[in-house]
């Protein structure tokens, strides 16, 4: 029976291991799918920074994956907004220390949300495993 009970959980590992790609891939897809919704946006919004539209792609990451790619979306939502949309443009400095406190928030906000996020998994989780829907 333990081969039996092996094999079981190498599938359910590599299920497992799947699933973490798919969400790893989809903080990066949707990270990188913002940074050119932004870019589509400039004749409207101009020079304004725009980063709160990377919110999304944060929430949904920490939403379907959980902390790693919450934390992911935010990192690379923090680096992308920062080179192409924070003055001056493909650069990591900023004109005004006004300019990095504001920027900063994005990926503090980001933090925030995949801790929160994750949070709200974990009750779920044990909610579910104290019911009997495990």
């Amino acid at each position: 029976m333990t081969p039996v009970n092996d094999s079981k959980n190498e599938d359910a590992a590599q299920r497992v291991s799947n699933s973490s790609w798919k969400v790893y891939g989809l903080a990066v897809v949707a990270t990188l799918a913002t940074v050119y919704l932004r870019t589509l946006l400039a004749p409207w919004i101009g020079d304004r920074p725009g980063v709160i539209l990377f919110v999304l792609p944060m929430v949904l990451s920490a939403f379907f994956g959980g902390l790693g790619p919450g934390l992911l979306s935010a990192a690379l939502a923090g680096v992308l907004s920062a080179y192409f949309f924070i003055a001056p443009a493909r650069s990591f400095a900023f004109e005004r220390p006004a300019d990095f406190a504001q920027w900063l928030i994005l990926p503090l906000s980001g933090v925030l949300i995949s801790l929160l996020i994750e949070e709200l998994n974990r009750t779920r989780r044990k909610w579910r495993n104290a019911l009997g829907r495990g």
